[in-house]
């Protein structure tokens, strides 16, 4: 019975962990490019940070550079430029701090592996103490 029970909760840890995964999958899954030029400088002002409002967006930032900002973004964005050229103009500008979303280079990569590593090391961890001990 003990077999049993032990066979079914590594089962059913396996199962949470995996359903742990697909949401982080999903979470982090590249969403198409807004249509109009509104929804392209909403999403644009979401993903660059503030340099003044302590880590908040542009877009949620109450302080009038944040509204600056977001205006030179909605000016770039009336001009033709690209998201990318755009989230590069303030790189240029801020450094990588300036994204809210670090690209996958560099200490970007680590960022967003460390969230999966960890939930890989805490499954084998789970897992391994739920196993019963040899000689009971």
């Amino acid at each position: 019975m003990s077999d049993t029970r032990s066979s079914w909760i590594s089962a059913v840890g396996w199962a949470l962990a995996a359903a742990a995964l697909v949401v982080m999958v999903v979470g982090l899954w590249p969403r198409a490019t807004p249509l109009t030029a509104i929804d392209r400088v909403e999403a644009l002002a979401s993903s660059i940070r503030c340099p003044l409002c302590g880590g908040e967006s542009i877009a949620d930032a109450p302080s009038q550079v944040a509204r600056d900002l977001e205006a030179v973004i909605a000016e770039k964005v009336g001009a033709g430029e690209s998201d990318d050229q755009i989230r590069n103009f303030f790189v240029a500008r801020f450094g990588e701090v300036a994204l809210l979303d670090p690209p996958l280079d560099g200490w970007g990569i680590a960022l967003w592996a460390i969230p999966i590593a960890g939930l890989v090391f805490g499954v084998a961890a789970v897992s391994g103490r739920l196993r019963p001990e040899e000689g009971r």
